[in-house]
Order: structure tokens, then sequence, then C-alpha cells
């Protein structure tokens, strides 16, 4: 596992609150095989394949949920979850793991977000796979297991850039709080979805930029949101942002993206990865910041 970026109370996995430009090694247990990767706000964990989950970063109030307090600044066991075969950030620095079993659980503490973050996704079913906010528990992006894709949660003036993807942005003093049953279907023109982390979101919670990625069955990724920092891979800013999706010019044989606050990436086929977006930290991973 690499990573790179900022680095606040040990985020990156690497031993030291130090932010890198390029990547570094987090020492995770190889020896299982890594099977996913999520980061959150200021912690990250990632799914073995064992179906076993390490954690480090925060852990004030015991995001991490390996039975402690205290910032780790290198990975440690995850306690007290059964084998688990998917895992997404939650709300601040926690996550959602699915066990094998079926149903999401919280990993973590900040008990009231997580566990609303759980109930989320109940009320909308069957889905394959899914993503939310990170930094809010108020909207939500699944997959059916027809390739379509569905967005609900809250929608107003203030922090629509057309994250729901249905093709409208919020400009009046309208209000909507969509709930699963009343999700909206994203427009993806005729394309479908398949694959395991094949839907993210990213953003950040004060400024209402949300984005959404989505890998197409054909290899392409599809993007929409907010794109005032070029997180959509366009080549163009925008700002209110995309309400509906469209196709990154340039990007093929994806099997997997992933959003960030403000830039995204994409892994190929051939296992070369790429990013795009705002570079503040040394998020995009070139070198530069």
């Amino acid at each position: 596992v690499l990573a790179w970026g900022y680095n606040d109370e040990g985020a990156l996995g690497a031993g030291l609150d130090v932010s890198y430009s390029g990547p570094v090694e987090v020492p995770v247990r190889a020896d299982e095989g890594v099977s996913g990767i999520v980061a959150g706000d200021h912690s990250s964990l990632v799914l073995l394949g064992s179906g076993g989950l390490q954690c480090w970063g925060r852990n004030v109030s015991g995001e991490l949920g390996y039975g402690e307090s205290g910032f780790k600044r290198l990975p440690v066991p995850l306690k007290g979850l059964g084998p688990a075969t998917r895992v997404i950030p939650g709300k601040w620095t926690s996550a959602l793991a699915k066990g094998t079993d079926g149903p999401w659980r919280r990993v973590g503490g900040i008990t009231t977000a997580n566990e609303q973050a759980a109930k989320l996704f109940e009320g909308f079913s069957p889905m394959d796979d899914v993503a939310m906010n990170i930094y809010a528990v108020e909207f939500a992006l699944a997959r059916k297991p027809d390739g379509s894709l569905w967005t609900w949660g809250t929608r107003m003036r203030y922090d629509d850039n057309g994250q729901f993807g249905d093709g409208m942005i919020v400009t009046g003093n309208q209000f909507y709080d969509y709930q699963p049953q009343d999700a909206r279907q994203v427009l993806l023109g005729g394309a479908t979805c398949t694959g395991s982390f094949c839907v993210s979101t990213g953003g950040r919670y004060y400024d209402g930029e949300v984005h959404c990625l989505a890998v197409t069955t054909t290899g392409t990724v599809k993007a929409w949101g907010s794109n005032e920092n070029g997180q959509l891979g366009l080549g163009f800013l925008s700002n209110p942002g995309q309400a509906t999706p469209a196709t990154i010019p340039g990007l093929s044989n994806v099997t997997m993206v992933a959003g960030g606050g403000l830039h995204s990436l994409a892994l190929r086929s051939d296992g070369k990865v790429l990013a795009w977006g705002n570079n503040s930290y040394g998020q995009v991973g070139d070198g530069t910041f």
C-alpha cells in the first residue's frame, strides 16, 4: 500500500506527521494481500484478503474501532468485526463495513453520525456497490445489479453542484430530502456500471463541493458534480458544477475510481494510477505541490 498527500494526525500510516508529495509505503500485512482501501478525513483503512481490517490515523473518540483511543501513525488491526467483503468511508473518520453475512456495520466511534450513515442505505435494495460523501450523511450514491446508478439525500441551493446527476441544479429556495425510496436515477446516457469500487464520491463538507465518479462496463469513467478545481477531469473548470454525467476524455481501461476532497484518482487495468484536480498538499502524487 502506498500513500501520499496531507498527513495530519498520521492519516497516511507512514509513521510520521509529515505530508508527502510522492508515494510512501504503508507497512500493512501484505502477506494476506490487500483487496480494498478507503481514506477518510484524517484516517485510512485497508481490507485484507482474509477479510480483516487494518486502520490508522485520527482516533480521538475511538473512531478507528481497535479498542483504544489516541492517534495511530502506523496500521493496527481492527477488533470486534468479523470478516468483511467491502468497506467505505463513513462520516469524519470512521467507516462502514459490509460483513460476509450481508449487513453494513459501523466501524469505530462517533456513533450518532455513523449509525445515521448506516441507516442511509436502508430502504434501497438490492444494491451491489455504494458510496457516500465522507463528510456528511446527507448524500449517497448506489449501483443496482442492472448497472444503473441512483442518488438520494438532502438538496438545496447552497450545496447543490449537480452531484445527483439528474441534469438539475437547484438555484432557488427549494429544499428536497430524497429518501432511498425516492432515489434519483443518474443520467448515464445508456451506459451501465459494474465491479467493486466502480462508484465513488468526493468533496468537502463546508462548501458543498461534492463530486461523483463511476466506471462504466466499457472501462471509461463518467464524472459529475462540483468541478471548480478540475476534479472531474473534463479539461475545464466550472461553477456551478456538472449536473449531467460526462465521459472523461482520454481515460480508458479503468477498473476503479476514488474521489478525494478536491481531486480524483483512477486505477487502470495495467496497474497505472492516474490523478487530477487540486494539488495543494501533493495529493495528485506527481512529486509537486
